[in-house]
């Protein structure tokens, strides 16, 4: 057996280099880690592309990105009145994994609304409007949040400005934003919260939003478990308009499910807003639209 003599001064210099030590093997450590050769402490576990949402859409917002067409007809004195909205986007999860007891996932959400007049002998393109979000969302039970950033763009439809001679309008913001759900009877579920521009062109808009609603799944399917009744109300109000008219979306009809595949949902809704125009630049104007749709889920 070995043994080594500390002489004076060696407590000190052998201290050093134990920590000196420590510090290589830590830093070496994160770097296997960075490079994916080691294993991440369980408090940082993630999951990549993990599947499910843990803020499910509101069902009944003018503005969620989705897969959908709709025929309207306008009841106001303002817009075109024979209508088709058509929509493109979703959720695609990047990372998941488990925090304070419950479960949250980060991803894209990309989107894009698109306003026609069918009233013209073309159909004219009237707008559509782009946006880019990077959610977060957590859920805990009947409890589930969603917080996110965004940049939304809108553009005039060529056919539209030529023949009504509007100037178009840069209209762009970045808004970040948070929403909160709570479950009630397992069939339905109260959401609120709002939203702030905290870039905008023009820069003469008002940033803030407040946004609540209520959606309605019925408990049990029929037709053996492939039809389902549903219902959703979205109220909005924005700073911008001076707090004052609430904005009212309305939808129900039935989804179609099936029952080995419950991320597959077709649903065949009716749709009422009344409110200011959730369209672009006619943000000013107040509208009042009703038709039916066709939206799919994934």
């Amino acid at each position: 057996m070995c043994v080594r003599r500390l002489f004076p001064g060696d407590e000190d210099r052998y201290h050093k280099e134990s920590v000196a030590t420590m510090n290589i093997r830590k830093a070496a450590g994160l770097a296997a880690l960075a490079l994916g050769l080691g294993s991440p402490p369980a408090a940082w576990a993630a999951t990549w592309l993990p599947g499910g949402a843990q803020f499910e859409a509101p069902l009944a917002d003018q503005r969620w990105p989705g897969f959908y067409g709709i025929r309207e007809g306008g009841l106001g004195a303002a817009g075109p009145r024979n209508l088709a909205l058509a929509g493109l986007g979703g959720l695609f999860n990047v990372l998941g994994g488990e925090l304070g007891g419950g479960d949250w996932r980060f991803g894209l959400q990309p989107g894009i609304f698109t306003l026609w007049d069918m009233g013209t002998e073309s159909w004219d393109f009237v707008n559509a409007d782009f946006l880019m979000a990077l959610p977060w969302s957590w859920r805990r039970g009947r409890f589930s949040a969603l917080a996110r950033v965004c940049h939304v763009s809108s553009h005039l439809g060529d056919e539209f400005i030529l023949h009504n001679g509007v100037e178009r309008l840069n209209l762009s913001y970045e808004e970040v934003g948070a929403l909160a759900g709570w479950t009630l009877f397992g069939v339905l579920r109260l959401y609120g919260g709002g939203g702030y521009l905290y870039r905008r062109f023009p820069i003469e808009m008002r940033p803030w939003r407040t946004q609540a609603g209520l959606d309605y799944a019925h408990g049990s399917a029929y037709w053996r478990g492939r039809l389902r009744p549903v219902a959703s109300v979205d109220l909005q109000q924005r700073q911008e308009h001076g707090w004052g008219r609430v904005s009212l979306s309305f939808r129900g009809g039935i989804q179609l499910e099936n029952p080995a595949l419950a991320g597959r949902r077709l649903r065949l809704l009716a749709d009422y807003y009344r409110g200011r125009d959730p369209n672009g630049q006619f943000y000013t104007r107040s509208v009042e639209r009703l038709g039916a749709g066709v939206f799919l889920a994934f």
